[in-house]
Protein backbone atom coordinates (compact mmCIF):
# COMPACT_ATOMS: atom_id res chain seq x y z
CA UNK A 1 0.00 0.00 0.00
CA UNK A 2 1.23 3.38 -0.86
CA UNK A 3 0.98 6.40 2.25
CA UNK A 4 -0.99 9.30 1.01
CA UNK A 5 0.82 12.53 0.56
CA UNK A 6 -0.45 15.15 2.54
CA UNK A 7 -1.64 18.09 0.41
CA UNK A 8 0.30 21.04 -0.11
CA UNK A 9 -1.12 23.61 1.73
CA UNK A 10 0.12 27.09 0.51
CA UNK A 11 2.09 29.51 2.79
CA UNK A 12 -0.08 32.68 3.87
CA UNK A 13 0.96 35.93 1.17
CA UNK A 14 2.29 38.26 3.73
CA UNK A 15 2.86 41.66 2.11
CA UNK A 16 5.39 43.75 4.05
CA UNK A 17 4.77 47.04 5.58
CA UNK A 18 6.02 50.52 5.03
CA UNK A 19 5.93 54.14 6.17
CA UNK A 20 3.36 56.29 5.13
CA UNK A 21 2.45 59.76 7.24
CA UNK A 22 -0.20 60.91 4.81
CA UNK A 23 -2.29 59.89 2.23
CA UNK A 24 -0.15 61.46 -0.34
CA UNK A 25 2.32 59.28 0.40
CA UNK A 26 4.99 62.19 1.17
CA UNK A 27 7.86 60.58 3.25
CA UNK A 28 7.31 60.51 6.87
CA UNK A 29 9.04 63.57 8.68
CA UNK A 30 12.31 62.75 9.92
CA UNK A 31 14.17 63.37 13.63
CA UNK A 32 14.61 66.40 15.37
CA UNK A 33 18.88 66.54 15.17
CA UNK A 34 19.75 67.16 18.60
CA UNK A 35 21.55 70.40 19.28
CA UNK A 36 24.61 69.21 20.46
CA UNK A 37 25.16 66.61 17.95
CA UNK A 38 24.68 69.32 15.03
CA UNK A 39 26.78 71.66 16.64
CA UNK A 40 29.84 69.41 16.66
CA UNK A 41 28.18 67.85 13.80
CA UNK A 42 28.43 64.77 14.35
CA UNK A 43 27.10 61.72 11.84
CA UNK A 44 25.16 59.21 14.18
CA UNK A 45 22.96 56.50 13.55
CA UNK A 46 19.89 54.49 15.58
CA UNK A 47 18.59 51.19 14.71
CA UNK A 48 14.99 50.58 15.54
CA UNK A 49 13.11 47.68 15.75
CA UNK A 50 9.25 48.87 15.40
CA UNK A 51 6.19 46.56 16.14
CA UNK A 52 3.26 48.10 13.40
CA UNK A 53 -0.54 46.77 14.80
CA UNK A 54 -3.24 46.52 12.29
CA UNK A 55 -4.63 49.78 11.77
CA UNK A 56 -1.03 51.05 11.00
CA UNK A 57 0.03 52.34 14.16
CA UNK A 58 3.01 51.83 16.10
CA UNK A 59 2.44 49.95 19.06
CA UNK A 60 6.09 49.64 20.89
CA UNK A 61 9.92 49.97 19.53
CA UNK A 62 12.82 48.60 20.80
CA UNK A 63 16.43 49.55 20.30
CA UNK A 64 18.63 47.45 18.27
CA UNK A 65 21.60 49.66 17.90
CA UNK A 66 22.44 53.09 18.95
CA UNK A 67 25.89 54.64 17.39
CA UNK A 68 24.30 57.99 18.26
CA UNK A 69 24.23 58.23 22.09
CA UNK A 70 21.05 59.20 24.45
CA UNK A 71 20.04 62.19 22.49
CA UNK A 72 19.86 60.92 19.22
CA UNK A 73 17.92 57.80 20.27
CA UNK A 74 15.29 59.96 21.93
CA UNK A 75 15.30 61.94 18.89
CA UNK A 76 14.60 59.10 16.55
CA UNK A 77 11.94 57.49 19.16
CA UNK A 78 9.96 60.33 19.35
CA UNK A 79 10.31 61.45 15.25
CA UNK A 80 9.05 57.28 14.75
CA UNK A 81 6.16 57.02 17.34
CA UNK A 82 4.73 59.69 15.35
CA UNK A 83 4.81 58.19 11.83
CA UNK A 84 1.74 55.64 10.93
CA UNK A 85 2.08 52.97 8.35
CA UNK A 86 0.02 51.06 5.34
CA UNK A 87 -0.37 48.01 7.51
CA UNK A 88 1.29 45.03 6.42
CA UNK A 89 -1.34 41.99 5.48
CA UNK A 90 -1.05 38.53 5.66
CA UNK A 91 -3.60 36.81 2.98
CA UNK A 92 -4.92 40.07 2.19
CA UNK A 93 -5.71 40.93 5.96
CA UNK A 94 -3.80 43.76 8.04
CA UNK A 95 -1.89 42.26 10.38
CA UNK A 96 0.23 43.37 13.06
CA UNK A 97 4.02 43.04 12.07
CA UNK A 98 7.67 44.56 13.14
CA UNK A 99 10.25 46.42 10.71
CA UNK A 100 13.54 47.47 11.58
CA UNK A 101 14.11 51.66 10.49
CA UNK A 102 17.28 52.93 10.36
CA UNK A 103 17.52 56.32 11.51
CA UNK A 104 20.56 58.75 10.55
CA UNK A 105 21.47 62.00 11.84
CA UNK A 106 23.86 64.23 9.30
CA UNK A 107 24.95 67.45 9.84
CA UNK A 108 23.64 69.62 7.42
CA UNK A 109 26.16 71.11 4.46
CA UNK A 110 27.91 74.46 5.45
CA UNK A 111 27.59 77.26 3.37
Amino acid sequence: MIPAQASPTAAPKVVRLEPSCGTDGRACPGPVYPMREEILRLWRQVVLSVFVDPTGTVEKMETVSDQGGQNCEKAARAAVKKWRYRPGTEDGKPASMMIIETIRFQPPERR
